[in-house]
């Protein structure tokens, strides 16, 4: 009789195991949906802060106090606690991952994090999140905005006279209000 009852105790282990598991998978598949659904929702969300200087200047501070350790004073991934993380922070001067970037879903990482980079819904403000997307935005590299253009000519001949240019990050000067206006305007 003692033989028998060992292998009903580990069949019943068992089948609460695979239960757990089967329950647990469930769950993440259920989050992981949940997630999906609000990033996507997000990426189509508008800005609804102007990049002024006043709320660039709002959102270089809250960088410097928050993100700047991760992702460098230059933006480009390489801050002083870069190295101790097991995935690179993101490089906001890689024009080509910045451009697939909206600014919905900038504002949905800094949000929610990803990774090993925490969430700031709970530690900044809804409109400092968005200030944050604007001052990111500033590390995008120089670039002539007729590279963004579409082949509408009257618009071609105005972006290629205008070269945007790059900011310096010792002092906020207005280019990069300059620059995040004329992407807005010749992307669209």
């Amino acid at each position: 009789m003692h033989s028998i009852q060992p292998k009903k105790n580990t069949k019943r282990l068992a089948v609460i195991a695979l239960a757990v598991i089967v329950c647990a998978v469930l769950l993440a598949a259920v989050n992981f949906t949940r997630n999906w659904i609000e990033y996507r929702k997000a990426r189509a969300l508008n800005n609804p802060v102007a990049a002024t200087p006043t709320a660039i200047a709002a959102g270089k501070q809250l960088y410097e106090n928050h993100c700047q350790k991760c992702h460098g004073s230059n933006g480009d991934g390489k801050g002083p606690k870069a190295a101790e993380l097991s995935s690179s922070p993101g490089d906001f001067t890689n024009a080509g991952e910045m451009n697939r970037r909206t600014d919905g879903e900038l504002f949905w990482v800094i949000t929610k994090g990803r990774s090993q980079m925490p969430e700031f819904k709970d530690k900044i403000s809804e409109e400092g999140r968005w200030q944050l997307v604007n001052y990111i935005r500033t590390f995008e590299p120089r670039k002539t905005v007729s590279n963004a253009v579409a082949p509408d000519q009257s618009k071609t001949k105005v972006a290629e006279a205008i070269t945007v240019p790059r900011c310096e990050h010792d002092g906020l000067s207005d280019c990069a209000v300059v620059r995040r206006a004329a992407r807005l305007a010749f992307t669209r």
